[in-house]
Formats: structure tokens, C-alpha cells, sequence
């Protein structure tokens, strides 16, 4: 997974079969602070306590969280093994 942008995280979903049943979700921020579960359904549960094995990298244009200058963009890899 590869984004650029603006906005304020990027997500990656997976629902291998596309029955919005047992996906998984991972996101991640400018931070690289990492959100990841699985959902049953979308209503449904949500595991927080499943830890998939990647590895992820942030890049800013700018500077994160100094209201003085403006940000350009930032971007996250992702990889999985």
C-alpha cells in the first residue's frame, strides 16, 4: 500500500471473497501509529486484540503538529509479508 495526501490517515481494507464479512482493517497516520481489526460484518464485532505482521513507514512534507508553517502532504508504505 502507497498513499500521498492530506488527509489525516489511510486505511487499507481486505475482504478477500467481497461479502463484507470477515475483513480486516488496518490503518495507519502521519504519526505511523497503527488501527488494526478484524470486523465480522460491519455492524458487527470488531477483535481488537489481532496483531498482523507488517512493516510501515511514514514520510512528511512539512513538519507534523507546528501551527506556524503549512504541510505539503504525507505518505505511509506498507509492507506484508
Amino acid at each position: 500500500m502507497h498513499t500521498c495526501g492530506t488527509t489525516r490517515s489511510s486505511r487499507l481494507f481486505a475482504d478477500p471473497d467481497g461479502d463484507s464479512h470477515n475483513y480486516l482493517e488496518i490503518e495507519i497516520n502521519a504519526l505511523n501509529t497503527v488501527l488494526n481489526l478484524l470486523k465480522a460484518s460491519r455492524q458487527g464485532t470488531a477483535y481488537w486484540d489481532w496483531n498482523p505482521r507488517f512493516d510501515s513507514a511514514v514520510h512528511i512534507e512539512g513538519s507534523l503538529n507546528d501551527p506556524s508553517d503549512q504541510d505539503q502532504s504525507w505518505s505511509v508504505q506498507m509492507a506484508m509479508p
